[in-house]
């Protein structure tokens, strides 16, 4: 296969008067500079295009080795929505009185937050994110996470909570971290009345 270099490829374009014309209909796929002034060709890139098709083949945890044995779990928030997965900015990254849609320095949004996600904005419910949350955490030496949990209930946001706990629990049992549930105080009255019903759903 033969190559040629982005400025190369641009300083023909700009300063010696070419045209690029392409054959997508065989593989390789062959690309062609011509000289418009000669009507010589200047150059040739071959593509080869591989079939995109692919496999996903999900294998079994493994436990990573770890020097310290005490165990290590991360409180964990699901309450995160953005407009590309679940249509609109969520109340945590716009409390109480940020915008997302506006852009600060380096490219940021503007979010209730002191800190800002290196992957950007994220949204609890998405499975590339969970994966790569999850995945990470492990890595990392993380063995569980502690999932803040506010009952089954359509309370305020409690519902949309609820399917964001589930998804996160199946993530991370695929990567084999574990999990626990931290009832905050200020809801333990909204979901006292279920408490039962809520310990058989869980487990």
């Amino acid at each position: 296969m033969k190559y040629i270099s982005l400025i190369t490829l641009l300083y023909f374009i700009l300063f010696q008067s070419c045209v690029i014309s392409e054959d997508l209909n065989q593989n390789p796929q062959i690309i062609t500079i011509t000289n418009t002034v000669t009507n010589t060709v200047i150059d040739t890139l071959e593509i080869i295009v591989y079939d995109d098709t692919f496999t996903v083949q999900e294998l079994e945890s493994v436990p990573l080795y770890k020097k310290i044995t005490t165990p290590l779990f991360a409180h964990y928030k699901t309450f995160y929505q953005t407009p590309n997965i679940s249509g609109y900015w969520g109340g945590h990254w716009t409390w109480p009185n940020s915008n997302p849609e506006i852009i600060i320095d380096n490219q940021r949004r503007q979010v209730s937050s002191n800190y800002y996600p290196i992957i950007g904005l994220y949204d609890s419910s998405d499975p590339f994110y969970l994966e790569y949350t999850m995945l990470t955490m492990k890595l990392a030496g993380f063995d569980g996470l502690i999932i803040g949990y506010y009952g089954n209930t359509d309370y305020l946001d409690y519902k949309t909570l609820l399917d964001n706990t589930d998804l996160t629990i199946e993530w991370a049992k695929k990567v084999g971290l574990k999990y626990a549930f931290l009832y905050e105080t200020y809801v333990s009255e909204v979901i006292a009345e279920n408490f039962l019903d809520e310990i058989k759903r869980m487990f």
